[in-house]
């Protein structure tokens, strides 16, 4: 499970199943040279940025919560339920989300790829 929750309104949040892809992202590096003449390399600051979600399973009442979560300020935190935890993120591009009808309940919900980035 995956849960965002805006920075603006906490009452706001979206739940949904889903994952989350992040990469490492090295801001600063350089080079030192040892005693015996040999560079090493070393980074000043490494952070882990969110890139995308996806999601499996979003209800429609959910994917209406997205919209006003994109209306308050598209700033938001995110929660999975492995512990990951990511703050100050926002939805870089137009959510692209498809809407298909589960065979069980015939009910309609929401499935697609979110496109995220961090400030």
């Amino acid at each position: 499970m995956v849960i965002f929750t805006s920075k603006n309104n906490p009452d706001i949040s979206v739940t949904f199943k889903g994952s989350i892809s992040d990469k490492i992202n090295i801001r600063g590096n350089g080079v030192t040279t040892s005693i015996n003449e040999i560079n090493k390399p070393y980074y000043i600051r490494l952070t882990n940025d969110i890139t995308s979600a996806s999601v499996t399973y979003m209800s429609n009442e959910q994917y209406l919560n997205l919209f006003d979560l994109i209306e308050d300020g598209n700033s938001f935190d995110v929660k999975t339920s492995e512990g990951e935890y990511f703050d100050n993120v926002y939805i870089s591009e137009s959510p692209e989300l498809s809407r298909k009808k589960s065979t069980n309940t015939k009910e309609y919900y929401r499935t697609g790829t979110l496109s995220l980035g961090c400030v």
